[in-house]
């Protein structure tokens, strides 16, 4: 087949125009869902926090709450799908045999779809693995000049006429040495949690700083060990490094008798079960003043003991992703107890910078030529 007779977007992606335009010829029909309107999101959001003062993930919140049967009506008669984080149930998948492809716009997949199912249906299935590699490696690094040279800091100086070095040098104010709060990364230890693409791009960084590395992984990658880059269990790491970075899965649990695993079953997913793999136990290991950094996913991390950390001041904590939102109130607390330059917290900065999202775009093109290929070779 030369071309999808319907295809079906579900989901508001980010596509550049020339993407666009190259999706909407690889099938006579596209048709194009874009979720709730920026209203209907906000009147969802004021019904939420009258009811749970708490954090909303906003990913759920924009979600559109589609039925089973509208969801069928929107599929009827297509033979391609373009999703992103609305789920495919087995039922969906069973009423339309006529689907030959679904395109996930996104990595994670398991748990929004019976992959086994669509096999036995033979409906290709396609999601995006690698896309923002490189930024989330970078976005670490940006994390930790932020937290150890504080150029905005300095920026923020500079505005206000506080010139600390000009003021050395007239001895106006000579700093003791532990009241200088900048530091450089060569010679320090950054410990590596997870040493897939992502872990071994910040240990590659790292290194041309001249850090040492450390990792942990469920398995051992002996050919990438060097001088500078070295195996280690994880309460060796998290007790001799001065950073500590995790990048596991986030389908990863650690069971009831303290094994770590990864299981991309979708029940398991949503079960939630045994406990992250960072905890309370965890934490306390790393040495005073180090940093943790998490880019990698909110349930990975016991949330709460690690908020606990921040608030003593112990440790370092640099933050890109939580459970759900980012704790306003309690991070506001926080900044008001240390300042803003002890700790560091944003929401999706890791993966989102434009040649992240333009290559999810090219990818996911060149994925639906590929599918397009391989079923008409059947």
């Amino acid at each position: 087949m030369d071309k999808f007779e319907k295809m079906v977007v579900l989901d508001r992606i980010i596509l550049s125009e020339d993407q666009w335009k190259t999706l909407r010829s690889l099938a006579d029909e596209v048709v194009e869902y874009s979720g709730l309107t920026p209203q209907q999101v906000t009147e969802k959001l004021q019904h939420e926090q009258a009811h749970d003062p708490g954090a909303v993930c906003f990913t759920a919140l924009a979600m559109e709450e589609v039925t089973n049967q509208e969801l069928n009506r929107r599929l009827s008669g297509a033979d391609a799908v373009v999703t992103c984080w609305t789920n495919i149930p087995d039922e969906v998948l069973r009423n339309n045999p006529q689907i030959r492809y679904i395109g996930f716009w996104t990595n994670l997949v398991n748990h929004r779809i019976n992959l086994e199912l669509a096999k036995e249906m033979g409906i290709e299935v396609t999601s995006l693995p690698d896309y923002g590699t490189t930024a989330v490696a970078e976005y670490v690094f940006s994390l930790l000049h932020t937290l150890y040279r504080m150029p905005s800091r300095q920026a923020k100086d500079v505005a206000s006429g506080k010139w600390v070095y000009e003021l050395l040098k007239t001895s106006l104010f000579v700093p003791k040495m532990d009241a200088i709060p900048y530091h450089t990364f060569e010679g320090k230890t950054i410990g590596i949690i997870g040493f897939g693409r992502i872990g071994q791009r910040v240990a590659r960084i790292a290194t041309g700083y001249g850090m040492n590395a450390l990792y942990y992984s469920l398995h051992r990658k002996e050919e990438l060990e060097n001088e500078h880059v070295g195996y280690a269990d994880l309460e060796t790491l998290l007790r001799t490094s001065d950073i500590v970075t995790l990048h596991v899965s986030p389908y990863a649990n650690v069971d009831q008798e303290g094994r770590i695993s990864i299981d991309d079953r979708m029940s398991q997913y949503i079960k939630e079960y045994g406990r992250p793999i960072i905890g309370r136990e965890e934490l306390s290991l790393i040495q005073d003043g180090s940093i943790f950094v998490n880019t990698s996913a909110g349930r990975l991390v016991d949330e709460g003991a690690m908020f606990k950390e921040a608030e003593s001041g112990r440790i370092r904590i640099a933050a890109d992703v939580y459970r759900s939102n980012p704790p306003r109130k309690l991070i506001q607390r926080i900044i008001k107890k240390f300042g803003q330059w002890l700790h560091l917290f944003t929401l999706r900065g890791g993966w989102f910078t434009y040649e992240s999202v333009l290559l999810k775009g090219d990818t996911l093109i060149v994925q639906i030529k590929a599918a397009l290929e391989k079923l008409k070779a059947r």
